[in-house]
């Protein structure tokens, strides 16, 4: 087995593990855990569980780019974040995923937070002692 292969076959067990792990305590975000505001991320685990039970609405419904997280995971560790071969295109692809990303939060925050799962606010979060102490 080549050194490539052997590689991939380690990711994709350890990504394995750590999927098992998440979907096992719930996938705690831990933006959410200490800042109390959701991540970008915020559902996406739970997309991606819902989507390999075929339920592609509440995949949607937790995370719209669900079907983005794991070849984006799966570039950004296997191929050191190589996903192009040119250097200013690869740039441009993880630019793109990134406004990609912030773009679907922002939506998210405006039509869902504080209230809506997986975008609600973590009033016991110690970061959120720290936000009612500058709003007032």
């Amino acid at each position: 087995m080549g050194r490539e292969w052997k590689r991939a076959a380690a990711l994709f067990l350890g990504l394995g593990v750590l999927f098992v792990l998440l979907a096992a305590t719930g996938g705690p975000c831990l933006m959410k855990l200490t800042v109390g505001l959701p991540c970008p991320g915020c559902g996406l685990t739970r997309g991606c569980l819902s989507a390999l039970r075929l339920d592609f609405a509440a995949a949607f419904r937790w995370h719209p780019l669900f079907w983005l997280g794991p070849p984006v995971l799966f570039f950004a560790l296997w191929k050191q974040g190589k996903v192009l071969a040119r250097p200013g295109a690869n740039l441009a692809f993880w630019a793109v995923v990134g406004v990609l990303f912030f773009g679907v939060y922002l939506v998210r925050m405006f039509l869902l937070f504080p209230d809506t799962p997986p975008m609600e606010w973590n009033g016991n979060a110690p970061g959120a002692f720290l936000w009612r102490g500058l709003l007032g």
